[in-house]
């Protein structure tokens, strides 16, 4: 197995895994179904880095590069993300806005609530 295979099973099976650090979360892709793909939610970035510029209704997810547990593609300003802003809130409906980074395990998006 090689160090990106490994990568790539840490952040499913370790990193997004609801009994580690992520959570279970509803991803539509444009013009598909919506399904549940595994994520970990950074909430309200701007409280942990105040040089960072985040609105209060934006947050970070990161999601598996996965074909089962996370997605294979992003559409920027297309993807919607079913989420909750408050751990143990009310789900908003967030919508893609941003690609901050992305390789052969994670994608790292910014999500904009309200949508």
């Amino acid at each position: 197995m090689s160090f990106e295979d490994v990568r790539a099973a840490d952040a499913v099976n370790v990193f997004a895994n609801p009994d580690e650090f992520g959570e279970e979360l509803t991803y539509t892709p444009h013009g598909g179904s919506p399904t549940t793909v595994r994520a970990v939610v950074t909430r309200h970035p701007e409280r942990a880095d105040p040089s960072r510029r985040y609105k209060a209704d934006e947050m970070e997810i990161s999601i598996p590069n996965d074909a089962d547990d996370g997605v294979t593609a992003v559409t920027r300003g297309q993807d919607l993300v079913a989420v909750a802003p408050i751990i143990g809130g009310a789900v908003q409906t967030c919508r893609v806005i941003d690609i901050l980074y992305h390789d052969s395990a994670m994608w790292r998006l910014k999500v904009r609530g309200g949508t």
